[in-house]
């Protein structure tokens, strides 16, 4: 009886595992079929428009090549940056701009102490400081990340912690030794270095700043222990200050590798979506596409420079038939010499020269599509793209959109990102000093009109204006609701209006009209005398 039922369990058994099986092979199956039919099996595209294939990690250096290189990788890189640093940010404590606290004095100390020598430069708008983070946002979406380096006085060395940041405790070891091996060590329970809420005491300065992409940067540590709020963060960078690929003379000029502690750094990632450290760089989106012209426009150039030559085609007489012995090496040194020398003359026996005329092909329609192809990921319109936004090119529509997409760049990533840990970083040092009620951070009105505009809409408005008045549509209309209604002023804008035009109307001193007694007075004088007179002219 227990042999029989083992062997019914091992039946039963043996049923499930093949129920088992047949239905992960027919999920698996299904799965192959699914991917066969989105994905062709008979070709690879990427293969064929010389692609890098999708699951290829292209590293930093080449995203550096091609943005050193390509006129379009470099403006996708620094398209948004370029538009939003167009107009640098105002950065303040108090909203009343005729009074600077101390807060306001110090930052614009530190940006005047960037500029290196002693400049007289009244510089309202901090250029020096905005540029050096502009920099820094364009080399952070040139790869995955990038950093901007913050050098301070406070004689330590770069892989030293700065006091303020980072509060050293007895013990203290950074995690992952001293190498790049650090990244491949996992996760420990270690003790790890806490942020101090405390700043310094010490008054120190902002000596300079230095922004590196990724291709100069390689961040070695980490943070490991998950009860710190930085955990999975940079530790430790090692940063390249000069770029070995390029050439510049001079000797002494440093090519080292320096250990920076990451109180030291600000780390900018753009476009961060599962990683707190890592982005796709901005050039990934549209990697194909920027290819895509690469090679269009080297072909264009190719076969115009092909084109520009005519091609001379050498035929003999169809009476001689085929068996013509023609001396190639003589006709050979013969186009040679009209081609690159001087003579332009050909002497041919039994042959006759025809030229065939070349057929470029115009490139615009083609590199048109694949600009567009672009802007759809940037979301950028085409002119903003190209350059040419300015003026009666721009769509109103579209350069209202387009400002509401920098707006949000400005507000969403620069700001809270980029410029508030720099600020943040600063005052913890000790460079700033803390505000008594914070600090914001206000970028211009990208909607604001320029002169050229402003004088537009005042020559509109003043016809619309004379119109109403000679029309006599203040019978149908008045004054108030026309100018609330129709002109959009607000209702006290509109009430000063009337009531400086009814006293300038009835001011007996400055009338609007001439009076008409006077004039008469005038012309009967006149004509009574023959003449006027000279104290009357």
């Amino acid at each position: 009886m227990q042999t029989e039922m083992s062997l019914y369990n091992a039946g039963y058994d043996a049923i499930a595992v093949n129920k088992l099986e047949s239905l992960v092979n027919n999920l698996l199956t299904s799965r192959e079929k699914l991917f066969q039919q989105i994905f062709d099996p008979r070709r690879n595209i990427d293969d064929e428009c010389g692609y890098p294939p999708t699951d290829t990690i292209i590293d930093a250096g080449k995203y550096r090549a091609l943005f050193d290189r390509d006129s379009i990788a470099r403006r996708v890189v620094e398209l948004m940056p370029k538009e939003s640093f167009d107009s640098p940010p105002l950065v303040g404590e108090d909203d009343d701009p005729s009074i600077s606290t101390e807060f306001e004095k110090a930052f614009a100390v530190v940006c005047a102490k960037l500029r290196g020598e002693q400049s007289w430069l009244r510089d309202e708008n901090n250029t020096v400081l905005w540029e050096h983070v502009k920099r820094a946002v364009i080399a952070a979406r040139i790869g995955h990340f990038g950093i901007l380096l913050l050098g301070f006085n406070d004689g330590k060395l770069f892989q030293e912690p700065v006091e303020g940041v980072v509060a050293d405790s007895p013990g203290t070891q950074l995690f992952g030794g001293t190498g790049t091996e650090a990244q491949y060590t996992g996760v420990q329970f270690a003790p790890s270095q806490q942020p101090s809420s405390q700043g310094s005491k010490n008054k120190r300065e902002l000596m300079f700043l230095r922004a590196f992409d990724e291709s100069l940067v390689q961040i070695v540590q980490y943070e490991a222990d998950i009860h710190n709020p930085r955990f999975g963060m940079p530790i430790m960078y090692l940063v390249t200050l000069n770029d070995p690929r390029e050439q510049r003379s001079g000797v002494g000029l440093p090519l080292a590798t320096i250990r920076v502690h990451w109180s030291r750094v600000i780390h900018i990632a753009d476009g961060k979506v599962s990683s707190e450290i890592f982005a796709a760089p901005a050039m990934q989106p549209c990697l194909n596409r920027i290819l895509d012209l690469y090679k269009t426009y080297g072909g264009s150039a190719e076969a115009y420079w092909r084109g520009a030559t005519p091609i001379v085609s050498l035929e003999t007489h169809p009476q001689l038939g085929g068996d013509v012995v023609v001396d190639q090496r003589g006709m050979q040194n013969t186009m040679e010499n009209v081609m690159n020398g001087l003579q332009r003359y050909l002497l041919l026996t039994g042959m006759g020269a025809k030229v065939v005329a070349p057929t470029p092909t115009d490139p615009t329609s083609y590199i048109a599509v694949h600009i567009e192809a672009i802007c759809i990921v940037l979301g950028c319109p085409i002119r903003v793209f190209k350059g040419s936004e300015r003026g009666e090119l721009a769509s109103s529509q579209d350069d209202s959109k387009w400002n509401d997409h920098v707006r949000g760049y400005m507000n969403s990533f620069l700001t809270p990102n980029v410029i508030a840990p720099l600020l943040d970083r600063l005052i913890a040092v000790g460079v700033l000093p803390q505000p008594k009620k914070g600090y914001t951070v206000k970028w211009p009105d990208l909607d604001s009109l320029s002169d050229k505009d402003k004088a537009q809409i005042a020559a509109q408005r003043t016809t619309a204006m004379s119109q109403y008045v000679s029309g006599n549509v203040h019978q149908l209309m008045s004054p108030m609701d026309y100018l609330t209604k129709e002109l959009g002023y607000d209702e006290w804008t509109a009430e000063q209006i009337c009531a400086s035009a009814s006293e300038f109307t009835d001011d007996a001193e400055h009338p609007l009209v001439p009076d008409e007694g006077q004039n008469d007075d005038r012309s009967g004088n006149a004509d009574e005398g023959g003449s006027a007179s000279q104290d009357d002219t």
